[in-house]
């Protein structure tokens, strides 16, 4: 056991191949862990399972958070309630994973909204790596599965590697809809951008290599050109979205 403990110390505030990683703590949440390699610093929040900074070091974070949220956590690892007691999601903000398509929250979680909170909200557990951090969280209730995000900042320059997983653990609570399917689904929430580039899919389904949600097709058209047929460039102007899945 001491030995085990003295491992953790060490990892706590351990430095490899010019990254640093340790335990800080961040806008009121505490155990969140630091990474961090002189270019670029990142803080994972496993007390509400996510990333909830990327930036240069010095600058500004480029995530998007709630101020009114933080420091909070889900009461009792369950969803926060609204004045009729129905589930309300708390929207920290941030970087997370969903792990259904939208449309399938329904039949799956038992009602149509907020996302599983065991993904978006509940407390993840955290295991230190040399060059990042491993999170894991809960079982899902509703489906049986949990989420495995491994993070890790390379040893300089700004680029960040997720490797995560869908783990199925147990059957969904509602046994008839199995076998389920899942879907590693990233939501990102960043502070509203001047302009965005993002390169489009050369083996994208697409016929056009992108598409615009139904809903906001009009102004998604209106905000952004596509650029030598190659990258998705978005000028907000009034507002709407589109998919780039690919």
């Amino acid at each position: 056991m001491r030995i085990l403990s003295v491992a953790l110390v060490l990892a706590a505030g351990s430095v490899f191949a010019g990254v640093r990683v340790g335990e800080v703590e961040y806008l009121g949440w505490k155990n969140a862990v630091e990474i961090d390699n002189g270019d670029i610093r990142v803080v994972v929040v496993p007390q509400i399972g996510r990333i909830m900074h990327y930036g240069f070091v010095g600058g500004e974070n480029i995530l998007w958070s709630d101020s009114q949220h933080h420091g909070k956590v889900l009461p009792g690892g369950k969803p926060n309630l609204d004045e009729e007691g129905q589930f309300a999601w708390t929207n920290f903000g941030g970087d997370k994973v969903w792990p259904n398509q939208q449309s399938e929250f329904a039949r799956i979680n038992g009602h149509s909204w907020p996302p599983d909170h065991a993904f978006d909200g509940g407390v993840h557990e955290a295991e230190l790596l040399n060059d990042g951090v491993r999170i894991t969280s809960p079982v899902s209730s509703y489906n049986g599965a949990r989420s495995v995000r491994e993070i890790r900042v390379l040893a300089s320059g700004s680029r960040v590697e997720i490797n995560q997983r869908i783990e199925k653990v147990a059957s969904a609570a509602d046994a008839s809809l199995e076998p389920l399917r899942y879907t590693i689904w990233n939501v990102t929430q960043i502070r509203p951008p001047e302009q965005t580039f993002y390169p489009l899919n050369p083996h994208s389904h697409f016929d056009l290599r992108y598409h615009p949600f139904d809903f906001a097709a009009a102004a998604a058209m209106r905000n952004f050109t596509i650029n030598q047929g190659r990258y998705w460039h978005i000028c907000p102007r009034s507002g709407g979205g589109a998919e780039n899945r690919g």
